[in-house]
């Protein structure tokens, strides 16, 4: 397992009930850490957590994890190999997941639903993704 990547790529503060918790911008070939944040509530057994993130619009398969592994065998097609959840950070309330080597596809809205601690409610948090063909530029202010 890898160690969740420090380049912080959106700040935000995600409300419990939120429908679009962050907007991302990135351009093709990069990876891009999709945030899902649902803050430390109680007690974790890694056994019982669930994280499955999907296409909202597709209802494609990004990633799933349950009884304690990846279970990447519904997996989309086109998420094959590029994708990486941080076990060792679901403790922390984090089960925020790295695309790899975006593509123009990529594009689009992602949806984490993740029950991480006894006795509460899974949580659903909605990432916007934009992948551009080429950097962006921002001027400055």
């Amino acid at each position: 397992m890898g160690t969740l990547p420090e380049k912080a790529v959106c700040s935000f503060t995600c409300l419990l009930s939120c429908s679009l918790c962050c907007a991302i911008r990135e351009v093709v070939n990069k990876d891009v850490l999709l945030p899902c944040i649902v803050g430390e509530e109680g007690v974790m057994h890694l056994a019982e957590v669930t994280v499955n993130w999907q296409d909202s619009e597709t209802q494609e398969i990004v990633h799933s994890f349950y009884d304690g592994k990846d279970h990447l065998e519904h997996q989309g097609e086109r998420f094959r190999g590029r994708t990486q959840l941080f076990p060792q950070e679901f403790s922390k309330g984090n089960a925020s997941l790295l695309l790899k080597r975006l593509t123009l596809n990529d594009t689009g809205n992602y949806s984490c639903r993740a029950f991480l601690y006894e006795e509460t409610l899974p949580r659903e948090h909605v990432v916007q993704l934009s992948v551009s063909g080429t950097p962006y530029w921002n001027p400055p202010l």
